[in-house]
């Protein structure tokens, strides 16, 4: 089944009605989010944002994308079940080491309540139907296809969709188990 939209920003009272996952894809100075309506056979996307620092990529760097997150997801987070970050991968030790830290400075700031996980690339891109070596041309068709967009999404709005699309076929395939 393909996945659409019924509405990318939909009015703030929609928020309460029903639970959230979010999928985010990091930088080495920034952070994107997409919000996805979870408990659907179809996954828009409600909200998509990202939080940088006017900082080079620096320990103080991660901690204001940390705390510029916290500040944007703040109406959000009562609704989100389950944050999902693309692990930090790649032939540059420096660029995942930086990476990393600024994942840390995002989930150290992220409420008990929400259940944090993180995975591969080639996994995301697998659950949602693309080959798990799908490069960012690839993904990126397949996300504003999904969202019904006439302009393609920017590359790291398209693999935080995919994050979090990937949450819900696990969930989905999770609960057909049973």
């Amino acid at each position: 089944m393909p996945l659409t939209t019924e509405s990318f920003n939909p009015p703030a009272e929609t928020r309460t009605e029903s639970a959230f996952v979010c999928g985010v894809d990091l930088g080495t100075t920034y952070a994107e989010f997409c919000i996805v309506a979870a408990g659907r056979d179809q996954f828009p996307a409600f909200a998509m944002f990202r939080t940088a620092s006017g900082r080079a990529s620096t320990v103080e760097g991660a901690r204001d994308v940390g705390q510029r997150a916290i500040e944007r997801l703040e109406p959000w987070l009562p609704t989100i079940s389950v944050m999902r970050f693309e692990d930090p991968i790649g032939a540059f030790v420096g660029s995942v080491k930086k990476i990393s830290r600024v994942q840390g400075a995002v989930a150290g700031r992220i409420p008990d309540t929400i259940a944090l996980d993180a995975i591969m690339p080639g996994e995301w891109k697998k659950l949602c139907g693309l080959k798990g070596n799908a490069n960012s041309a690839a993904y990126t068709a397949w996300a504003s296809e999904c969202l019904g967009l006439s302009e393609p999404l920017q590359e790291n709005q398209a693999a935080a969709y995919g994050i979090a699309c990937s949450i819900l076929v696990d969930s989905n395939r999770t609960d057909g188990e049973d």
